[in-house]
């Protein structure tokens, strides 16, 4: 998850919608153009999204929703104010304060192309066995177990590291799309065949 103080709308990838089994209102569309860095096209918008920042802490929200090859969801400035977020820069945490409880989630901080992120929460192997609604949750313990117990990823640096999680994460999107073309080819000869 991104956390953009500068973004106004709350945004998400049609990528982790999909994979959330969740339905997109395509007949709502937003003008996004000026907004990123790079082109993204709008798709429609999911509504009640349930995301889980941390353990007890989920929301429902509305996303757009936009094309863009690598997953994202970007927590704005418009849900910073709603639920009372708080940054602590000493200490890189982001307090959110919920159902009378304050919700700590530790973050880490990056500049892409002249735009700074807080990466706040992470897509993790633990979203499998939730509810499919609520597959978007927050595992910065697992992300620090998984550096401490691989040898390999505590000599990697940052910048290795990220392009080998957008090497694999790309070739299995491609992977995804040449199955999708597999499927469709095949219903394709198999209507053929049932028809003559």
């Amino acid at each position: 998850m991104t956390v953009d103080s500068g973004a106004e709308p709350p945004i998400i990838t049609e990528n982790i919608v999909e994979r959330m089994g969740a339905k997109i209102d395509k007949s709502e569309t937003h003008d996004l153009s000026g907004i990123a860095t790079v082109p993204v096209e709008s798709v429609g918008v999911v509504r009640k999204l349930l995301i889980t920042l941390a353990s007890g802490c989920t929301i429902h929200e509305d996303f757009i929703v936009v094309k863009y090859h690598k997953p994202m969801l970007i927590f704005s400035n418009q849900l910073l104010k709603k639920y009372k977020c708080a940054m602590d820069w000493n200490t890189n945490e982001l307090k959110i304060p919920l159902n009378g409880k304050d919700y700590i989630i530790p973050v880490t901080m990056h500049k892409v192309k002249n735009k700074l992120e807080v990466n706040c929460a992470t897509t993790t192997s633990k979203c499998d066995n939730l509810l499919a609604s609520d597959k978007v949750s927050q595992d910065s313990q697992g992300l620090q177990n998984l550096s401490e117990d691989n040898d390999a990823l505590k000599k990697m640096s940052y910048e290795e590291f990220e392009k080998k999680l957008y090497s694999t994460l790309k070739s299995k999107e491609d992977l995804n799309e040449l199955c999708e073309k597999l499927l469709i080819r095949y219903d394709e000869l198999n209507g053929k065949y049932l028809l003559h």
